[in-house]
């Protein structure tokens, strides 16, 4: 998803910021000189360098195990070609509150040699105090530029820093970490952050060229920023700040494959490149961004190469510093033989592992409908032998299943209202992801048609004009669909009459058994139309 911000609306903000600061090194008139970047001349002065890149990997170890194998194969490839290597970490690689999934997040960054991690929203999922106790004795240099803290402290301050410098081979690189001006509407609760807060965007910025030209004070000239900020964001600090040579992005999800001027080749007021990278969502893809720059620090030649997890085979160390914080062995349940591809924006598209899920949450509840929020499920299950954690890996924030019975007409006003993120610039909260019923919306979001589909599939039409309000299903769900967090009107359902039963697990121990029961039999996981978006 993309955020489609106007950076020019900061513009305002951004230059009473900068004039504030009095800052005789910026100049506020953009050139418009946007020369494309040269070939190097040679010159044993110039320095290359490889980065390996990885943002919001969302705790899916499955793709940690796969990634730890990219990593290794990119110290050969920097070792082979005899250049500078990197690998930076631009937030969102824990998530939730599972301790033994973001221990594991965390090893598995110092695993790789990772040099800087700029921390997103999602590593304050379990609060400020719990990141603390993973990373209070990491050696990882953990970035975090614009946060603010509490006037008694924070155990956190001593842990993050604004900037590091990395040296390898003699040449020295700048890297600096952003973490979203948002952070405090990305936690479930504010007191999760323990006083801690972020700087808005165009203060943001200003601190940034700040601590770019502190850098430049020290004879740094090669700077990267890990910015988990969007994209859109990320447009407006290429555009606004001087000395940053690479944004390598993140918490907007976006795969930014190649270099294209204007896309994510910009030019800084003192017409040097600027390059902004970011490599998706749930660690499907990683980035490889090989750069040579002059000896002023300027980029004279780059390649971004966006690759697939998915050609990496798992690597057991990783596993196995996995199944010591989980204190087990993951146990094989099956094989998938064939899944479809996920869509490209998972919130407002039948999603192929939501419907699978769904589907083995009405089985196993023998209820008549299932029903999941889109944002709930993170990431894809690898072909071949499955485990327990490979499944319970895609469902990372762990809630309680409850059953509960819907009327037609809250089931129509639920679609209604999720639909409606079709047009909304985020796509939240994303369209609910459902089993036991087929529906249809236009490409505007309005429910057009909505069927149900009882357990000997024969198909009922429900009257979305006017829905029997006496009329009611067996519904499962989660406690954070039936408490209505996001549709205050809609089947608030939790504790009520029409709970019948909550369940002191979540939909991923449904999902094991549902597999379980194929008998080693291997299955598929497809999309079969339940949720059709009408675009004539």
């Amino acid at each position: 998803m993309s955020f489609n911000v106007d950076y020019n609306i900061y513009k305002p903000a951004i230059n009473r910021q900068f004039s504030s600061q009095k800052n005789d090194n910026i100049n506020e008139k953009q050139k418009n000189n946007t020369t494309n970047i040269q070939n190097p001349i040679k010159n044993s002065k110039n320095t290359k360098v490889s980065i390996f890149y990885i943002n919001d990997v969302h705790g899916q170890i499955p793709r940690m195990e796969q990634l730890t194998s990219a990593a290794m194969a990119h110290d050969l490839y920097v070792k082979s070609n005899n250049i500078d290597g990197l690998k930076l970490a631009s937030g969102d690689i824990m998530l939730g509150k599972n301790e033994a999934v973001n221990k594991t997040a965390l090893s598995f960054l110092q695993l790789i040699g990772t040099n800087g991690y700029g921390l997103g929203n999602h590593e304050f999922d379990a609060g400020a105090s719990q990141l603390h106790s993973h990373i209070k004795n990491s050696d990882l240099k953990i970035h975090g530029m614009n946060l603010n803290y509490p006037k008694d402290g924070s155990k956190l301050q001593d842990k993050i820093v604004r900037s590091s410098i990395e040296e390898i081979n003699g040449n020295k690189y700048g890297i600096i970490g952003v973490q979203p001006s948002s952070l405090s509407q990305r936690v479930q609760s504010n007191k999760q952050l323990d006083g801690i807060t972020v700087d808005s965007i165009p203060q943001t910025i200003v601190e940034i060229q700040e601590e770019v030209n502190l850098l430049k004070d020290k004879g740094i000239n090669k700077i990267i920023l890990l910015s988990h900020s969007g994209y859109e964001v990320d447009k407006a600090i290429a555009k606004y700040v001087d000395g940053l040579d690479v944004i390598l992005g993140g918490h907007s999800h976006d795969l930014i494959e190649g270099i294209k001027e204007g896309e994510n080749l910009f030019y800084s007021k003192s017409n040097e490149p600027i390059i902004i990278t970011q490599a998706g969502r749930d660690g499907k893809n990683f980035g490889i961004l090989d750069l040579e720059f002059d000896e002023n620090g300027k980029i004279i030649k780059a390649k971004n190469d966006v690759k697939n997890t998915n050609d990496y085979p798992r690597n057991i160390i990783t596993t196995c510093i996995a199944n010591k914080y989980f204190n087990d062995v993951p146990e094989i349940i099956g094989t998938l033989e064939y899944a479809d591809k996920c869509p490209k924006n998972q919130l407002i598209a039948e999603n192929p592992y939501a419907s699978f899920i769904a589907d083995g949450m009405k089985t196993q509840l023998n209820a008549d409908i299932a029903l999941i929020n889109s944002g709930n499920l993170r990431g894809t299950i690898p072909l071949g032998q499955i485990s327990n954690r490979d499944v319970s890996s895609i469902v990372p924030f762990k809630n309680k299943m409850t059953l509960a019975y819907v009327s037609q007409a809250d089931l129509v006003e639920a679609l209604k209202f999720f639909g409606k993120s079709l047009k909304h610039i985020d796509s939240k909260p994303g369209l609910l992801q459902v089993s036991g019923i087929r529906y249809e919306l236009s490409e505007d979001g309005d429910l057009k048609e909505l069927e149900f589909i009882d357990k000997n599939g024969k198909k009922e039409k429900i009257d979305i004009e006017n829905p029997n309000k006496n009329k009611k299903y067996l519904v499962a769900m989660d406690d954070y669909v039936s408490s209505a967090n996001e549709c205050p009107k809609c089947i608030k359902k939790l504790n009520t009459k029409d709970t019948i039963q909550v369940f002191d697990y979540d939909k991923d121990k449904l999902t094991i058994d549902y597999i379980k029961s194929f008998n080693n039999k291997p299955f598929n996981i497809k999309c079969d139309g339940r949720i059709k978006i009408d675009d004539d």
